[in-house]
């Protein structure tokens, strides 16, 4: 009887390739057992996920014993920071293709700043990667997420003009963090912030100066320590404000077309009635506004 025969494996690699782009980064990698041919696949997937708090769980750890083992890990079986450190670096190291976006979960506590900052050098300078989903936390508690904000420092000088979006959450951000950020992303068309916080009570400034942002969506969520806003962004399309009333002190969106702001109740508003008024006046011209009842009690 002749040899059954590995149907998977004589799949085209074009097949296999595009099989594994619409798989989740943790399924490529499991999936990847399943045939001689199929091994290193994984490596050429677009969309890469590392969640720290995944890591913990015993199947993950055992998938991924090869890389470990491989970055010379020894005690690959236990989990620490550093092997979930190792795993990233073993991973970004190995992957072969262009990677479109990056999903990164990670309490950098524990003197990882130089950590986050080599990650993200990586990914945006020499990956040139288009979506960057930055988490700065480990845990569901409202206490763990706020502990797992952590500076982080912008190098306009080493980014990429191929970034289209960016989301940061957990990132404790300096005051002029955003317009360092948006002259090195100059191509960047997506912006979500969501509870990225300040300690130095300053104006969140969205744009202004001699370079036009390419900027056509922002999301800003639960973001403390910022007194008001500046934005100054002609080809934003899409606005979503769900924190506290604040000042907008300069507002030019000519382009908006849709705007949902959601203000939540906070003993902390930097801002009155009349900022909500006066902003309102701003976005006359939006097609699809959206505003909570909350603004005008």
């Amino acid at each position: 009887m002749a040899p059954s025969q590995d149907r998977l494996s004589s799949l085209p690699d074009a097949v296999i390739g595009q099989i594994f782009s619409f798989l989740p980064f943790e399924d490529a990698v499991r999936t990847s057992v399943l045939s001689k041919r199929w091994k290193h696949h994984w490596t050429s997937v677009p969309h890469l996920e590392f969640f720290e708090d995944n890591f913990d769980r015993r199947p993950w750890r055992q998938m991924m014993r090869p890389l470990l083992v491989s970055s010379g890990v020894s005690e690959w079986d236990e989990f620490t920071k550093l092997n979930f450190v190792a795993m990233v670096d073993r991973c970004l190291l190995l992957h072969c293709s262009s990677i479109q976006s990056v999903r990164l979960r990670f309490n950098p506590a524990g003197g990882h700043a130089s950590t986050i900052e080599r990650w993200t050098h990586q990914l945006i300078s020499k990956k040139q990667i288009r979506a960057l989903d930055l988490d700065l936390c480990n845990g569901n508690s409202t206490a763990e997420r706020t502990s797992g904000s952590f500076p982080l420092l912008w190098d306009a000088g080493g980014f990429s003009p191929c970034l289209r979006s960016l989301t940061l959450r957990n990132v404790s951000l300096s005051g002029d963090a955003i317009i360092t950020l948006l002259r090195g992303f100059n191509c960047l068309e997506r912006l979500c912030l969501e509870c990225c916080s300040t300690v130095m009570r300053h104006d969140l400034v969205i744009g202004g100066g001699s370079q036009q942002l390419q900027l056509e969506s922002f999301r800003m969520v639960k973001c403390k320590g910022w007194k008001g806003l500046e934005i100054d962004a002609p080809n934003l399309r899409s606005l979503e404000y769900i924190d506290m009333v604040r000042p907008w002190r300069r507002v030019n969106l000519p382009s908006l077309s849709v705007a949902i702001l959601d203000f939540d109740e906070c003993d902390d508003d930097e801002g009155s009635i009349e900022d909500v008024v006066n902003l309102l006046a701003d976005l006359t011209h939006v097609k699809s506004l959206s505003v909570s009842p909350a603004a005008f009690w």
